[in-house]
């Protein structure tokens, strides 16, 4: 429940990022964006079903690269460019919580 909060809120800092006048007055959304991934990202209960974590890593990958080619749609294009770029980077902090708690797996013994 929590994670689809913070996938939410993801989206709507991602949005709210790519309005000009919000994006001068709160110049750290990409923070944000960061946080929120990394939060949700530990919070994650599907960070142990490795077909989930690939999934993030893939779309963690894929998203910024797809979203380049909306630029060329003449006056949507550059919004939902940036917006999904936002999305991709909350993603991104969500991918590398995955790979840092799996690191503390395999680091650290099972008590």
């Amino acid at each position: 429940m929590s994670e689809r909060i913070l996938l939410a809120l993801i989206v709507v800092v991602a949005i709210l990022g790519t309005v000009p006048a919000i994006a001068e007055a709160a110049p750290y959304a990409g923070l944000a964006l960061v946080v929120l991934g990394l939060v949700a990202g530990f919070i994650g209960s599907d960070s142990a079903d490795v077909n989930q974590r690939t999934a993030f890593y893939v779309v963690a990958v894929a998203l910024p690269v797809f979203s380049d080619s909306l630029d060329a749609i003449a006056v949507v294009g550059p919004w939902v460019n940036s917006v999904l770029d936002g999305v991709a980077t909350g993603i991104q902090g969500m991918a590398v919580a995955f790979v840092l708690m799996q690191l503390k797996v395999r680091i650290m013994p099972a008590a």
